[in-house]
């Protein structure tokens, strides 16, 4: 059986859930396109002293990364996909929402990260 998914007319290419080496591991995606274009994802946790959380998106060249600064255990991430690139002439668009696992507090926590990468039909 062959299952393809998609989300107001957006083919979805990939999609999970994954969990981070400890709270404040990146995430990194490297993504090489069916005509060998390549390009990277990263994911960077950091906490600051102003508590506010928000997620800054930087791209250099062949590289975007995504600054997640004070993300808290109830969830915090992109609130709209981001365009990523143009590839064939389709518009590429992530997402992402990250959490931190465990509800011991004197137990280590667990990053939690689920994704989705979207490609326009």
């Amino acid at each position: 059986m062959q299952v393809k998914l998609s989300s107001q007319e957006h083919e979805i290419l990939d999609y999970g859930t994954v969990y981070l080496f400890d709270k404040n591991a990146d995430l990194t995606f490297d993504i090489t396109t069916d005509n060998a274009f390549h390009f990277s994802i990263s994911i960077i946790f950091k906490e600051d002293e102003s508590m506010d959380s928000r997620v800054i998106a930087n791209a250099t060249g062949q590289q975007i990364n995504f600054s997640c600064i004070n993300f808290t255990s109830d969830g915090t991430g992109l609130t709209a996909p981001y365009e990523l690139a143009i590839i064939g002439n389709k518009k590429i668009f992530f997402m992402f929402w990250a959490y931190l696992e465990g509800k011991n507090a004197s137990m280590a926590k667990v990053r939690k990260v689920e994704y989705t990468l979207y490609r326009e039909q």
